[in-house]
């Protein structure tokens, strides 16, 4: 049966790590929302915050997933992330980064529903340059999105062919190219990234090497929050049934192909189309010996035991910078400078 009618957007986040937990904690008084786990038990409890189990390979689990919170904004945060793990299992990193079934899922269960999909800046190859994205509009996100060359990583290949599918498939879509995220300590277990890692090494062993020739557009958690929360504001419709004979053909569509179609077309009729495809990094790209030297200095440690050295032959792209203008033009949230970003992160150690 469907849910009380609410005035507040409901918003589905899937998957439970770093990034969502942000997220979480961002967003929970603004909209109702359900978060995804795999595990027997949730992961944490947070209060007026609905856990649902989820796992991306089993389609029952999407489909009763969809029908239990019945979403008007999905944010997917769930990815086999270590570029390592995908090059070990490509078949499986690509079942978990490009999961077809998922969208196939959207279609029959809450087909006007806005979603927001993080991708990858490892989908880009190699370039000293800034690099654009496909901006505001299916046309252009189309273009560049055929236009990328095929990543020579397992991680980019997965994640560059799910941009392909929604660009194809689903047209109230945004797409964040994000790159890598500096922030402070999840708010329910308490893990780090990149940045915590680095000040717990300086301070464990009193150096740290890092690589000198990587160079990425390292993104404050406060940019990307903010840039979710300002899509949905301005993307996210509510979605009740209006009458009692649309309500009836929402059930039916679980159960019935022909109702299922009838349903997808009256509500995306109903919903605007809208298509973002937009890069999410910082005001500036670093090397990552330049990024370990400001963590040291927000950790109040000494920047000059962040060594420097040149990363070993792999499959990712060493240079990656993003020219993020299209999203502050598209959401009006601003680029968030590094130290501010690692102030917060460091705010309360």
């Amino acid at each position: 049966m469907l849910d009380t009618p609410t005035t507040k957007l409901r918003v589905l986040i899937v998957g439970a790590g770093y990034v969502a937990q942000h997220l979480i904690a961002h967003l929970k008084d603004d909209f109702e929302v359900a978060y995804s786990h795999r595990r027997s038990n949730p992961p944490f409890d947070i209060p007026n915050v609905k856990s649902v189990y989820l796992d991306l390979s089993d389609d029952d689990s999407i489909a009763t997933t969809l029908h239990e919170t019945l979403p008007d904004v999905v944010v997917n945060c769930a990815a086999i992330s270590s570029p390592a793990k995908c090059e070990q299992d490509e078949a499986r990193a690509m079942s978990a980064n490009c999961p077809r079934n998922f969208l196939e899922a959207l279609h029959a269960c809450v087909p006007d529903v806005l979603l927001i999909h993080f991708s990858t800046d490892l989908v880009l190859p190699d370039d000293e340059k800034p690099v654009s994205d496909g901006g505001v509009g299916a046309k252009s996100a189309s273009r560049c999105i055929c236009e990328t060359p095929v990543p020579t990583n397992a991680y980019g290949r997965s994640k560059l062919a799910f941009e392909k599918a929604l660009v194809e498939g689903w047209d109230r879509c945004i797409i964040f190219r994000m790159s890598n995220v500096a922030g402070p300590l999840a708010p329910y277990d308490k893990s780090g990234k990149f940045a915590q890692w680095v000040s717990n090494t300086l301070r464990d062993k009193g150096t740290v090497e890092l690589w000198r020739d990587e160079v990425r557009s390292f993104v404050a958690m406060r940019q990307v929050r903010d840039g979710v929360k300002a899509a949905i504001q301005k993307y996210g419709v509510r979605h009740e049934p209006a009458d009692d004979h649309e309500a009836r053909a929402l059930e039916a569509a679980a159960l019935s192909p022909s109702e299922t179609a009838r349903f997808h077309h009256r509500a995306r009729a109903l919903r605007p189309a809208v298509f973002l495809h937009l890069n999410l990094g910082g005001p500036m790209a670093l090397s990552r010996v330049q990024f370990g030297r400001a963590v040291a200095s927000a950790a109040a440690l000494d920047a000059d035991l962040v060594r420097g050295a040149l990363r070993p032959a792999g499959t990712a792209p060493l240079s990656v910078a993003l020219d993020s203008s299209s999203f502050v033009e598209a959401l009006g949230v601003p680029l968030v400078p590094l130290d501010l970003a690692l102030r917060e992160a460091f705010s309360s150690t």
